[in-house]
């Protein structure tokens, strides 16, 4: 068996910290990037959504609910309007 010329009791313990610390941020950012969940914005008005509350609207788009419920009272209103 092959022996190492370093061993892990000689490595300074703030070097260590340092490392470990580097590789901590380091799998957190992988991570990040392999995350299925994707930043959801609104159709309507643009800021994020959470995917948790998001509503979708006719066509499939994420929406606040808030936001969508506006809308469709903008649409009935209109629609109400075009009728008279």
């Amino acid at each position: 068996m092959r022996t190492s010329g370093t061993y892990f009791e000689q490595i300074p313990l703030t070097e260590l910290k340092d490392i470990t610390a580097d590789l901590t941020v380091e799998s957190e950012i992988k991570q990040s990037r392999r995350s299925p969940h994707h930043v959801l914005h609104c159709r309507t008005c643009g800021r994020p959504v959470a995917v948790e509350t998001a509503k979708t609207d006719s066509d499939g788009q994420a929406v606040h609910e808030e936001c969508y419920l506006v809308s469709v009272r903008r649409r009935r209103s209109a629609e109400a309007s075009r009728h008279r």
